[in-house]
């Protein structure tokens, strides 16, 4: 965390909060996208392009369909990697 002028100091208990119990285990992205929807590849080789999310395949992967040479092909992609298309 910071600002412009460098970094700015953690309240005490955001840290015991990153120490906790809960922070020991993975934590999952929050990505508010349903079966069926329209994604956008947003990085990687893949950048740009658009399918559909047809399977959440872990916590932390998806898979998405996209059309390829008039051709559909399943792709897996991690949760970060993919946004809604509006």
């Amino acid at each position: 965390m910071g600002n412009s002028h460098g970094p700015l100091p953690l309240r005490d208990t955001e840290i015991e909060f990153l120490r906790s119990e809960f922070c020991r285990g993975r934590i999952e992205p929050f990505q508010e996208l349903a079966i069926g929807e329209k994604v956008c590849i947003k990085c990687g080789l893949m950048a740009g392009v658009e399918g559909i999310l047809i399977k959440k395949k872990s916590s932390l992967r998806f898979v998405v369909t996209i059309e390829m040479i008039n051709q559909n092909a399943a792709v897996e992609v991690n949760a970060d990697d993919i946004v809604r298309i509006a």
